[in-house]
């Protein structure tokens, strides 16, 4: 068949291939392509090892606990007897990403990178975080 062998082998779309959008026609060369370089090697295909979402929104990470938080000193807060963070858990769990944040912030300054107006605010919100936290932690 001429048809196929041009879409093939010169690159001018045949009459099947018309109907096709540019970026369909594109697709469907590097998967001619791919299946032209396997048929070469006997090896099967390649697949990548990243962990994909499921069901569960865990990435494939089966015993994960999702409901914990860290303190300023980075240990672990586990979550409530029911699996679900209590309010002063969420509310820790956030100031200290907050601390977190000012704290990677500051090695940025430390290093000599200009920051912005907000962030410099978050910079110096950090001693009312930080009484926050204490007064949630009591």
């Amino acid at each position: 068949d001429p048809a196929a062998a041009s879409s093939s082998s010169s690159g001018a779309p045949s009459s099947a291939d018309a109907s096709l959008s540019r970026t369909a026609l594109k697709n469907k060369k590097k998967r001619e392509n791919a299946k032209n370089n396997n048929n070469n090697t006997p090896s099967t295909p390649a697949r990548s090892n990243t962990p994909r979402p499921t069901a569960n929104g865990n990435g494939g990470n089966k015993g994960g606990n999702k409901a914990t938080a860290s303190n300023a000193n980075g240990a672990l807060i586990p979550a409530g007897a029911s699996g679900q963070m209590t309010d002063t858990e969420k509310k820790i769990r956030n100031v200290t990403k907050k601390l977190k944040q000012i704290h990677e912030l500051k090695e940025k300054q430390a290093a000599g990178e200009i920051l912005e107006l907000t962030q410099l605010q978050k910079i110096a919100a950090e001693a009312s975080l930080l009484k926050e936290l204490e007064a949630l932690k009591i």
